[in-house]
């Protein structure tokens, strides 16, 4: 649990840049919200007035039920457009280790969010426009495949 000096003098100075890291992850998050959080395909992480998101991700719901294209073909068909999203938190009962012993049917919620999930991009060094246009991007691909 010992820190080396230089896993110390990295972590101080993040530590100074956290403030411009939080105020842009936010920038991006209500550009994320204004585009999908009245979108009848999608749902938005909860916005508390109390408190104030990191958006280490920006998980979006995605209501795979609604549209003809799968996550997976939604992955690649962005992904040939230069997006690349991710998955985060995949159950642990996904895991070889776990499948003896645990069923996706024991955790009808864990097995949701999976399902519907993606991380859509939400770095720093992302612009405001490259967020837009991702956004737009992606709202056009879903209204496109919607049932």
């Amino acid at each position: 649990f010992r820190l080396s000096d230089i896993q110390c003098a990295l972590g101080i100075s993040q530590f100074f840049k956290l403030f411009k890291f939080l105020t842009k992850r936010n920038k991006i998050a209500k550009i994320y919200n204004d585009y999908f959080s009245n979108f009848s395909l999608t749902q938005t992480p909860k916005v508390f007035d109390d408190r104030t998101s990191s958006y280490h991700i920006y998980p979006l719901l995605i209501n795979f039920k609604k549209i003809k294209i799968s996550k997976r073909n939604l992955f690649n068909k962005l992904e040939k457009l230069g997006y690349k999203l991710q998955v985060n938190y995949i159950p642990t009962y996904h895991f070889t280790l776990f499948k003896k012993k645990y069923n996706k049917s024991d955790f009808p919620n864990t097995e949701f969010f999976y399902k519907n999930q993606i991380s859509l991009p939400c770095y720093v060094d992302l612009t405001l426009k490259e967020v837009n246009n991702f956004a737009a991007t992606l709202k056009k691909m879903l209204i496109k495949y919607e049932k």
